[in-house]
């Protein structure tokens, strides 16, 4: 049977055409390179070697450029893309399978805080950690911090009692214990200042020593300013409500009931917030006002490992309460070295826990 199909090729890319022979005098696109050319017949019937060997060059159109990009030598390269932005650039995942909340967000320095996000699985082993390798320690440093005030408690105790039967002025005991509960105050600061200082110290794997615990002195007056602060803002934020409660009349016990709960809600949510702010100031990074900024940026992606960590404190403090009130020497350590190590992974800071080599098997 005799093939009635014209072979050409393409005079664009060279490709190797069959055309049927109705395509003679018409113009065909080519499959390969969408080039147009005429399909001429050739002069013995569209036998091979019939179609003109000279080079076809199509005429220009508007419709149809002619004009063919040059192509890459390597056929899997990327292609080349310039003057747009890249996923990463718009914050968006470059993952296909992601989900729509996985959003990458480009990391903001804060001085020399790099906040990252850690997860509780984290914190909790390299707490746990530091713990074990400075128990003792710890230990040691937090009945020190806790048994510091008992004199001045002994002695308010005591002063009270001699006041009233010397009939000295009112004014006077009352001014007593205000000074008595402000030295209190500002040495439970200091020691706890301190404690905190050297766990931190017990986390990053550097050396500590029991006398730590009084070289805090330096943060005291910070933290101090900041326990004015909260306590301050606390009062402001409670006083329209308790303005309200003394003309309510009959309303009063609800309505101050729904008040003590909103500001336990709120005040809550705030030091998820902002609980890095005294170790900011204790590890000497940042002053007052400078360490509520970078808390809040410290915490910003770790809201629901914030959360957990005082889950996890709380129910330390509530199993050490519950061994006679004793075992709250041990688990606040404990409390202390989760919180401190989640500060350190919160600010970027690399903490290497130590692991215990594993055995080799010999043949």
């Amino acid at each position: 049977m005799k093939d009635d199909r014209i072979e050409l090729n393409c005079p664009a890319c060279g490709v190797r055409l069959k055309l049927p022979s109705v395509a003679a005098g018409r113009e065909a696109r080519c499959p390969a390179c969408q080039a147009v050319f005429p399909v001429r017949p050739a002069a013995t019937g569209g036998r091979i070697g019939d179609v003109p060997t000279q080079p076809y060059v199509p005429a220009q159109s508007a419709a149809e450029p002619t004009s063919f990009p040059p192509q890459k030598e390597d056929p899997f390269a990327p292609p080349e893309v310039s003057g747009i932005e890249n996923e990463a650039s718009r914050g968006v995942s470059s993952n296909p399978y992601a989900p729509a909340s996985a959003v990458w967000e480009p990391v903001k320095a804060v001085g020399d805080v790099v906040p990252t996000p850690v997860s509780i699985d984290e914190v909790a082993n390299v707490g746990w950690r530091a713990f074990a390798d400075n128990w003792l320690v710890l230990f040691l440093a937090n009945l020190i911090s806790s048994l510091a005030s008992l004199p001045l408690v002994i002695l308010n105790q005591v002063l009270m009692p001699v006041a009233e039967a010397a009939e000295v002025p009112e004014i006077l005991p009352v001014l007593g214990a205000f000074t008595l509960t402000l030295v209190n105050m500002l040495i439970s600061v200091w020691l706890t200042a301190g404690v905190l200082r050297m766990t931190i110290a017990a986390v990053r794997r550097q050396p500590v020593a029991l006398c730590m615990v009084f070289s805090a002195f330096d943060a005291v007056p910070g933290l101090f300013g900041l326990s004015m602060l909260a306590f301050g803002s606390s009062f402001l934020a409670v006083l329209p409500f308790m303005l309200a409660v003394r003309v309510m009349g009959d309303a009063a016990p609800l309505f101050g009931f729904a008040t003590i709960l909103t500001v336990f809600v709120v005040s809550g949510l705030v030091t998820l917030r902002l609980w890095p702010v005294p170790l900011l100031v204790i590890d000497r990074r940042r002053g007052v006002l400078g360490s509520l900024t970078t808390a809040w940026a410290v915490t910003r992606s770790n809201r629901l490992t914030s959360f957990l960590m005082w889950l996890l404190t709380m129910g330390l403090a509530f199993l050490g309460y519950m061994l006679c009130c004793f075992g709250i020497l041990l688990t606040l350590p404990l409390s202390y070295t989760i919180i401190a190590s989640g500060f350190l992974l919160m600010c970027g800071e690399p903490v290497h826990v130590r692991t215990a080599a594993r055995p080799r098997m010999i043949a």
